[in-house]
């Protein structure tokens, strides 16, 4: 094969072949293929430092591909991950930079499609008009990490087996508001310079997650990779309506916006039965919870789990939806998508197959018989590398009036119906503006830092050090790339770079402070420790990576703990911790008052009252709606403001960053900015406590009112019960109240340090017909406006011991630990005071007594033999004496 840039130099890097050896899945799945050594890591470094770049891959003397890759723009700017656990969800916001496409420069070369990273390559490229496949050997067995397979496209066995479930043919053109008609069969000019963006969330359950050993970066890899490689295919479509041809220059491409990985069979979105029907109930209340806002949205539900159509298994399945809210961009559509195969390219093509049915296909094979060359065959066709044309039906005789039938023609006329939805960008038109902010990407290395933006043209970029209030320029350059790299970058230092793009006389600028966050103390290992009552220890090993002086400190939930040392590695232990149950955040840093200099963690409190049973529970999670709760006006406003009714939100990073809260859905009632002077409750449903004792409201809370506003009455939040008779005030914040730090977030000031976890006893209040309601009171007069308030809440929960447990035998089981020096003890029934234990040795000697605390009894100092333990409550022999051998 021969390179057509034969006199540029290439950086070039050498494949070594492996002894052929086969392996048992890839023979079933492939007819011949080669096995290699490659650096990937070193290739992985080479493309992630450029924003175009160019690389020779030499697999022997005649076979060498020389490659153009830039990064793949795949991922929004906003993508999240949210990975679903028994906990609830929790959302992680990165920008993946391991994804690029380009093309070939050898001779009949075309895309090319990869995933790069350390110990992984995975993707096509196009050579000599021919398809070749890369991917690690380890996908399909035991294999070393850096031993990859290289094989032909078309050498893939196709399972025909079987089938696409889709049922539309074409009635599902009757989707469509408006036609394009096709008058001539041949290719459009690229009038158009309108490139076409489709929006896809993908959704995995967790038998996905087993497939991939539990690993959820490997899931989003895989989901990435296939997209990267699928999105190739959309090409050759012609959206310009003033010629009459399907076929043309302009391109369909994906944005993935969001990632939902579930970790539990519990957690998993869809039913399990695989039935239709069932599938399509689930995805559509799942998406009215969660995404009942989105437009125009495609959602992909992976699972290697059977799926049917009717009685008839298939390999995937897509359905519509819509919202008429929306209008012209109501339409929706699910591609439920069975994980059948390891391989590549029978992975690509069910994506592309069910993504072709989202856009308007139709089956080429049961339009004209005979017709299976293309992605839209029923039944998986590997061979193929585009949508069905007009020209093709010429081959067809009797069929050539079913040009307009053709797989081009079908997705450019739902494309075209609803234009607006899906025409978001100009391929010939750079913006004169950054379309976001920079993007920071921190490396392994203490003193390094990339700096990414999207779209193509030149910048100025300026990297600024702060000295005192001010920041002054280290470094100023010119750059036609989107990214850069920045190296040795002091430690605990506050740098900020600016990005400018230069479009002619006119500009905008856009910047972002760099927070030099892995440079600084490191906790390696969270341990919780010594539990007693309700109280516990949290024991850190601290580490650094760099030689940075001075004193460093340990905040929990941005209150200093009175920890600050100089020396690492060391591990310190923070003593009596209460143990509410609650999410908290572990701050290191060295200035007490400055966050640039700062490494963030969290870590889970035990519950002190983990055997209590759930009575009430509200943490938003399940559909980020208040559901049976109610918002209520308790004193109305006469000056006809409107209603500002509390709201949900499923990310709270910027308001509150971390701590108590989970990041995933909670209350949230704002009056910043409004003339509101209603009295706002929150208020839950019935819920019965009667069977219950030592009864406990708990919940997670942030507020701030404005201490500074003429308003005469006081402002205040309150948590109010009902006991079947009236409400009883359990708890109450006064608007002079304050917690902590204040800091300032999309100019509201909220107090970023959370207040701990509240609990209040509702014993007294115990009925048949109980109610909890949070208050919201803004103060007021005749003549003045309420004072500005901004009340969060979260994790709502009351909880008891059953009464009628109370009543049961109580009896134990002793579990000996020989490896902690303990007895562990599983109690049959909650119990209301600390039960008491000795022990005795064989002559009858009393060796040890004390109270049982968090259910375990220490052996330490007892020599070795063997022992009878007994358990007494309020002075009473409880079950029978348990023998046990002490060891050394």
């Amino acid at each position: 094969m021969t390179s057509l840039y034969a006199q540029i130099e290439f950086k070039e890097f050498y494949a070594q072949a492996t002894p052929q050896k086969r392996i048992a899945v890839a023979d079933k799945k492939i007819l011949q293929y080669q096995s290699f050594r490659l650096p990937v890591a070193e290739i992985s470094s080479f493309v992630k430092s450029k924003s175009k770049s160019s690389f020779r891959l030499n697999f022997k003397d005649d076979v060498q591909w020389d490659i153009e890759l830039e990064p793949s723009t795949l991922v929004s700017l906003d993508y999240k991950r949210t990975i679903v656990t028994p906990a609830g969800k929790r959302s992680e916001v990165f920008r993946p930079d391991f994804l690029f496409k380009g093309r070939s420069l050898n001779s009949g070369g075309g895309y090319v499609r990869l995933a790069i990273k350390d110990n992984f390559i995975y993707g096509v490229v196009t050579v000599d008009n021919k398809e070749f496949v890369l991917e690690p050997a380890s996908r399909y067995g035991e294999a070393s990490s850096n031993e990859y397979l290289l094989y032909a496209s078309d050498d893939v066995i196709a399972d025909t087996a079987l089938k696409c479930g889709f049922e539309g043919k074409s009635g599902n053109i009757d989707l469509y508001n408006e036609q394009v008609s096709i008058t001539k069969k041949q290719q459009g000019e690229d009038n158009d310079s309108v490139g076409r963006l489709i929006q896809i969330l993908q959704v995995t359950d967790y038998e996905m997650l087993k497939e991939y050993d539990f690993n959820i970066d490997s899931l989003e890899t895989f989901l990435f990779a296939n997209l990267n490689i699928s999105e190739a295919i959309f090409n050759s479509f012609n959206f310009n309506t003033d010629i009459d041809a399907d076929t043309g220059k302009n391109s369909i491409s994906f944005k993935i916006i969001e990632t939902v990985i579930s970790t539990c069979e519990s957690c998993d979105i869809l039913d399990k039965s695989g039935k239709l029907p069932k599938l399509l109930n689930a995805a559509k209340s799942w998406v009215q919870n969660n995404y009942s806002q989105k437009k125009s949205l495609f959602y992909q539900f992976w699972s290697p789990r059977r799926i049917f159509s009717g009685e008839v298994e298939a390999l995937g399945i897509t359905t519509f939806f819509s919202n008429p809210d929306f209008g012209a961009c109501s339409y929706g559509s699910f591609n439920f998508l069975k994980y059948y195969t390891p391989d590549p390219i029978g992975l690509r093509y069910l994506t592309v197959h069910e993504l072709g049915h989202s856009l308007g296909a139709d089956h080429d094979n049961g339009i004209v018989p005979g017709m299976k060359s293309f992605f839209m065959t029923s039944y998986p066709v590997l061979s193929a590398t585009r949508f069905s044309r007009a020209t093709d039906f010429e081959a067809f005789t009797g069929y050539e009036h079913l040009a307009d039938q053709s797989s081009n023609n079908r997705i450019r006329n739902l494309i075209m119906s609803r234009d607006s939805c899906y025409k978001l960008y100009e391929n010939n038109i750079t913006p004169c503006k950054l379309s976001a902010p920079p993007h920071i990407t921190y490396f392994n290395v203490p003193d390094s830092v990339k700096v990414s933006w999207q779209g193509n043209g030149n910048y100025i970029v300026k990297l600024m050090q702060r000295d005192n209030s001010t920041f002054f320029t280290l470094d100023s350059f010119f750059t036609n790339a989107s990214s850069t790299v920045f190296k040795n970058l002091e430690p605990c230092m506050n740098y900020k770079v600016e990005v400018k793009q230069v479009c002619g006389s006119d500009s905008s600028l856009r910047s972002e402070a760099i927070i030099v966050t892995n440079t600084q103390l490191m906790i390696e290992e969270k341990k919780i420790i010594n539990e007693n009552a309700d109280k516990h220890d949290l024991q850190l090993k601290i580490s650094h990576n760099h030689n940075k002086t001075g004193l460093f400190y340990i905040l929990i939930d941005h209150i200093p703990t009175g920890f600050s040392f100089s020396d690492s590695p060391q591990t310190i232990v923070i003593k009596n911790l209460f143990s509410d149950g609650a999410n908290h955040r572990i701050d290191i840093r060295q200035f007490l008052d400055e966050g640039y200099c700062n490494n963030t963690y969290s870590y889970q409190a035990p519950y002190f009252r983990n055997k209590s049973k759930k009575i009430l529970l509200n943490d938003f999670n399940e559909s980020c709606t208040q559901g049976s709760w109610e918002t209520k006006i308790l004193r109305p406003d006469t000056s006809g403001t409107p209603v500002l009714a509390g709201v949900f939100e499923n990310n709270n990073d910027l308001l509150f960053e971390m701590g108590n809260f989970d990041s995933t859905c909670y209350w949230r009632y704002n009056s910043w900015g409004y003339s509101d002077r209603k009295t706002i409750a929150f208020t839950s449903p019935y819920f019965d406590a009667s069977q219950y004792y030592d009864v406990e409201l708990s919940f997670d809370y942030q507020y701030w009112v404005n201490p500074a506003s003429p308003v005469i009455d006081s402002a205040y939040v309150s948590a109010e019960v009902f006991d079947g008779d009236r409400w009883h005030t359990v708890f109450k914040k006064n608007r002079s109240d304050i917690f902590g730090p204040k800091r300032i977030y999309d100019g509201i000031q909220v107090w970023d340090t959370l207040p701990p976890r509240f609990f209040a006893s509702l014993d007294s209040f115990r009925s048949q017909v109980m109610q909890i309601r949070f208050i919201a009171e803004l103060g007021t007069n005749d003549s003045i406006s309420g004072n500005p308030m901004f009340l969060a809440l979260d994790n709502i929960r009351v909880d008891g011991y059953s009464l009628q447990e109370l009543n049961e035998p109580l009896i134990y089981k002793a579990f000996p630990n020989p490896v902690q020096n303990e007895i562990f003890l599983n109690f049959s029934r909650p119990i209301l005071t600390l039960p008491d234990f000795r022990i005795i040795d064989m002559s009858g000697k009393v060796v040890n007594r004390g109270k049982i605390r968090n259910d375990k009894i220490s052996t330490n100092g007892l020599q070795s033999g063997i022992y009878i333990l007994q358990v007494f409550d309020a002075g009473k022999l409880i079950g029978k004496p348990f023998k046990f051998y002490k060891h050394f």
